[in-house]
């Protein structure tokens, strides 16, 4: 096991060395939240499934790389142009809030690399245009 195993272990006392390398053998992961995976801090280490934790990475990349490109050709660009890429990055927080489990405003925000509130106000910008909630 990683030290980041052991990291999480001790943040759920709960639960013993044995059950988690069971879960790991039943091909489940830890996964960290921020994406740095220097980054062992307990609340950004998360178990999940290792089908899930391919897709949260498959997405995240998509994601960041359509908000990339879209920034390249921001500037000095009209409005509705600027309006298109607020949803853009409001898209990509919602999917990722909404996907991540326990994670939270901050984490998506590192995650995006953008500053909290502009995460957090484009994932609203979106979920109203499209009709749906931040609830979870």
């Amino acid at each position: 096991m990683q030290a980041y195993h052991y990291i999480w272990l001790k943040a759920h006392p709960e639960r013993t060395e044995q059950w988690l390398q069971e879960r790991l053998d039943d091909g489940f992961q830890i996964h960290h939240v921020d994406g740095d995976h220097f980054n062992d801090a307990v609340d950004n280490l998360l178990l999940i499934e290792k089908r899930d934790h391919f897709r949260l990475h498959r997405q995240a990349t998509q994601l960041q790389k359509a908000i990339t490109n879209h920034h390249k050709g921001y500037r000095g660009k009209p409005a509705s142009t600027r309006t298109a890429r607020n949803l853009d990055i409001g898209q990509a927080a919602y999917t990722l809030f909404m996907s991540i489990p326990n994670s939270n405003w901050d984490q998506i925000a590192v995650t995006l690399k953008r500053h909290i509130s502009v995460v957090y106000a484009a994932a609203e910008d979106y979920a109203e245009a499209n009709g749906l909630s931040l609830e979870r």
